[in-house]
């Protein structure tokens, strides 16, 4: 294996971590959310470590990072259902709010997709924060069988994440990957 594709082995990585959380969660084994907490912290390391291999590399192109986030989607997408999935009474007592982040999220990808034709890479830290919020959600989820402040915390910060990320890319006159914030898309705009 060529050391320059090392941060695409990490990012297709997570496709079968998503995988396995998704079949565990079928299967249902004892310890299955212990075993799904752990497959969702190690993709987790995946996701840090590509980027940070890929920039150590000089491989950080605009292709890694639309394939990074279009997996992550998809990891998460998985991650997300497995859990609800053995938590689906969580599920059905939040569903209003867990529709509302759901919508946002669909919303920025419909408007990255009309507007440029292209799928959402922004990369905000707002979003990184996320990212970091719905795991530690989803393990207590998982592992406990219940969450308040970490569940509220996740959707609202997911709201306004989301809404950051249209923004961007409503405000944005041509596409744009790696926006630390909205406040730093004039930045960004001139190294695109």
């Amino acid at each position: 294996m060529k050391l320059h594709n090392l941060p695409y082995l990490l990012v297709y990585s997570r496709v079968i971590f998503g995988l396995i959380i998704g079949i565990t969660a079928i299967i249902n084994p004892e310890f299955s959310g212990l075993i799904i907490a752990f497959l969702m912290l190690t993709a987790i390391l995946t996701d840090v470590f590509d980027g940070v291999i890929a920039r150590k590399l000089k491989v950080d192109t605009k292709k890694l990072r639309v394939l990074d986030s279009n997996v992550d989607l998809f990891f998460w997408v998985v991650a997300i259902l497995s859990v609800f999935g053995l938590n689906i009474h969580f599920m059905i007592d939040n569903i209003f709010l867990i529709f509302l982040v759901t919508f946002l999220e669909f919303l920025a990808y419909l408007i990255a997709f009309l507007k440029f034709r292209k799928p959402v890479a922004t990369h905000t830290y707002l979003a990184k924060f996320w990212s970091v919020l719905l795991f530690l959600f989803l393990t207590e989820l998982v592992v406990s069988r219940q969450s308040h402040f970490l569940f509220h915390s996740v959707i609202w910060v997911g709201v306004f994440s989301r809404l950051e990320i249209s923004g961007i890319l409503l405000l944005s006159g041509e596409w744009v990957v790696d926006v630390s914030s909205v406040f730093h898309l004039q930045s960004s705009k001139k190294n695109s």
